[in-house]
Order: C-alpha cells, then structure tokens, then sequence
C-alpha cells in the first residue's frame, strides 16, 4: 500500500517535522504491530495530553497516521484511524489511510473511494496517494480504474520500488506482461526493502499468482 509518510512536512499542521518523525520513530520502537490502540494510547502519552482534547489541532492527525504508518501495522484499527480523520479533515495522511484499510477490506466503499478522492484532491502531487487511490481499485479488481491512478503515481515518484511493483502488477493483471516485468525489474533497482525483495524476484520467476475469486 502507498501509505504517505516520507513526505509529512507537507501535512505536520502545528507540529515540526522533527516532532512527527521522533513520534514516529517511538512508536516504530515500542509498539508492538497491529495494536492500533496501543499505537494512539502511545501517541497520546508522548504528547503529553489526551488525543480527544486536540479536536483543533490539524497536527495531530498527521502524527496518528504517520505512527500507524511506522509502527507496520498489520491490523490497523478502523475505530482509531476514524478518529485521526475526524480530527484531520484536512489531513491527506488521515483520509488516505482510512480510505485505503476500509477499500482492502471491502467495505463501506463508497466511503473508502470518498475519503481516497478527498486525499488526492489535498494532496494531488503525493504518488504515495495517488497509489492507494489507484491501488484500492486493484484490490477490488478494477484494473482498468487503477492502471491510469498508478501510472500517475509512478510519474509522480519514480523511485519508490513500492508504487513501482504496484504498476507492474496491474500491468500483469490487464495482460501486460512485458511491461509488469519491466517494472518489476526497475522496481529491484529501487532498493526495497528486504521482504519486497523476494517477492520481486519470485514475480520475475513465476509471474502474479492468478486471483482468487
């Protein structure tokens, strides 16, 4: 998924860029993944305050969202990533994140592409956004909705191997398999991480594994 993170100056509100990236970094260190609310207590607590009280504070959302972000959650819980899109309207880190977990899910999708459209719209120059809006079709198997959203990703960051490897699976899925191929190969010339990685080399062996319906 194309979760923004690396580009938080532009969505950090009343917060520093170094307040946000040292938040998420404790989190990434102290908390263990999948627990969303162990995540917000945590955030919370390095605050100093309670996350309820900071309903003005266009900030706090971002740092939610970029904790669950680094902490890797597994499971994100809905109920906090709600709360830090309820209090970030305006935050593209908080929308997308919601809109992206509720989309993969397969539920309540009209309000998954919404807050996905309302993303890109705040943040139209974000390829990690532009990715989860198109990759959010990809999951549901609407390729030909997600293959123009990430190829405008792709433009918009060509060296993240993350966005990379989603375009060349949609290209797999539509039946280009030299072109899913070629991305994938420029995506093992990004640097991925480790895990990334192996996946990449096992879809340059093998190809994308059929969908299951």
């Amino acid at each position: 998924m194309g979760v923004a993170g690396d580009g938080v100056e532009g969505s950090v509100g009343l917060h520093t860029v170094d307040e946000v990236v040292a938040v998420a970094v404790l989190a990434d260190d102290e908390v263990a993944p999948g627990r969303g609310d162990d995540v917000v207590a945590h955030v919370e607590d390095r605050r100093g305050r309670a996350f309820k009280d900071e309903a003005k504070d266009a900030g706090g959302a971002a740092l939610i969202a970029c904790s669950f972000r680094r902490a890797r959650l597994i499971t994100p819980d809905l109920a906090a990533l709600r709360r830090a899109a309820v209090l970030g309207p305006s935050e593209p880190e908080a929308l997308n994140y919601l809109g992206y977990t509720l989309a993969e899910r397969g539920r309540d999708l009209d309000e998954a592409f919404q807050l996905l459209r309302d993303a890109v719209a705040l943040a139209p120059t974000s390829g990690a956004v532009v990715d989860s809006y198109g990759w959010a079709y990809f999951q549901l198997g609407r390729y030909d909705d997600a293959v123009g959203q990430l190829e405008t990703a792709v433009g918009l960051d060509p060296t993240s191997p993350v966005i990379t490897d989603h375009l060349g699976d949609v290209y797999w899925r539509l039946g280009r398999e030299r072109e899913a191929r070629f991305e994938w190969r420029r995506a093992l010339e990004l640097d991925p991480e480790p895990e990334l990685e192996i996946v990449l080399r096992d879809k340059l062996a093998d190809g994308l594994a059929p969908r299951e319906p």
